[in-house]
């Protein structure tokens, strides 16, 4: 399915939510966490990732993205850093070829996706395209990768360092897990600029994690984005450790498409609940009641924790602006030196 048939119609309370949620944002908005890619660049996605969130949208093109820009963000001028689907089963060269081509007709930046299994691919990218970025991840081999110079060899970790490309990582483990192996990856290449996708993976009522984060603020190279962070806990955990000017406005789209509930089982822990009948969904484990008018697109639901975590931190109007226009656009604007 093409364009608005992908893009699930908006509830009146999303309508609503969004109405009142819009307006308090910057005109002009960056969203430093994307994917994109065509149909043709899916081929067969193995098992366990055939089964995950992450591939309800496992093609989603540029056109795709252009009319979602229409219905969620009327009014504003918005601009997208775009990579390809990082799991196994896309063609990632390929994609890459195509987003390198397109995605600046449509005023987006380009983000090669490395290929962890062949360096000298995606040295030779970095070194032939205007990347803004370069994406890497665990999950796009399978037996996943554990270490961050798995996913990120040292020659591409070099080569984005003397380029001054930054990095966009999701760690291959938790924060508290990956924080010596970081470390140690800052201090092997200190010019070296981390963002850390999903607010570095931080669980707000971890200890060890909290413990990690503080010790990533002497590092003014490391940034977080928002990419599919709907708890506000955990964005203020990131604001507080950082600051303001290190926390990037991020969606995951089209993950952000998504319509659900978040919620903690007993067992499997922080899980999705939802009506629209989605492959990888199991409702058998979801018993906390009628889902109606408490389900929201994490689109709308990413929003609302950072406006709400924005205000919590202060009561004057002038201040809550500037700190959401610096996660909205003006970090990543210095971050990636774009405009």
């Amino acid at each position: 399915m093409k364009g608005s048939e992908r893009l699930p119609a908006l509830t009146a309370r999303e309508r609503g939510l969004l109405r009142s949620l819009l307006p308090l944002l910057p005109e002009r908005i960056i969203d430093a966490h994307t994917h994109c890619n065509l149909l043709e660049h899916v081929g067969a996605i193995p098992p366990p990732l055939d089964s995950l969130p992450m591939t309800t949208f496992a093609a989603y093109d540029l056109s795709e993205a252009e009319v979602s820009r229409g219905e969620l963000w009327p009014g504003k001028h918005v601009r997208a850093l775009r990579f390809a689907n990082a799991f196994q089963g896309i063609d990632h060269r390929a994609a890459n070829d195509y987003l390198a081509a397109s995605a600046p007709h449509q005023g987006d930046w380009f983000v090669a996706f490395g290929i962890s299994d062949d360096p000298d691919y995606t040295v030779g990218l970095l070194r032939r395209t205007r990347a803004t970025a370069c994406k890497m991840y665990a999950r796009s081999v399978v037996p996943f990768l554990t270490r961050i110079t798995e996913v990120f060899p040292p020659a591409v970790l070099a080569e984005c360092a003397r380029l001054e490309v930054p990095i966009i990582l999701h760690l291959p483990a938790s924060l508290e897990e990956s924080r010596e192996e970081l470390l140690t990856v800052l201090d092997d290449y200190p010019t070296l600029k981390v963002v850390l996708a999903h607010c570095a993976l931080v669980r707000p009522d971890h200890q060890g994690d909290l413990d990690a984060l503080l010790t990533l603020a002497p590092h003014a190279n490391v940034v977080v984005d928002t990419a599919l962070v709907v708890d506000p806990r955990t964005l203020d955990v990131a604001l507080q450790a950082l600051g303001p000017e290190r926390v990037l406005f991020g969606t995951d789209e089209p993950l952000s498409l998504l319509r659900v509930l978040e919620y903690q089982h007993p067992v499997k822990g922080k899980q999705w609940a939802s009506t629209t009948p989605y492959h990888w969904l199991d409702m058998a484990d979801y018993v906390g009641g009628d889902l109606k008018d408490r389900e929201l697109l994490l689109f709308v639901q990413q929003i609302k924790a950072i406006v709400d975590v924005a205000v919590l931190h202060s009561a004057d109007q002038g201040r809550v602006e500037r700190l959401l226009c610096g996660i909205f656009h003006d970090n990543a604007a210095r971050f990636f030196r774009i405009r």
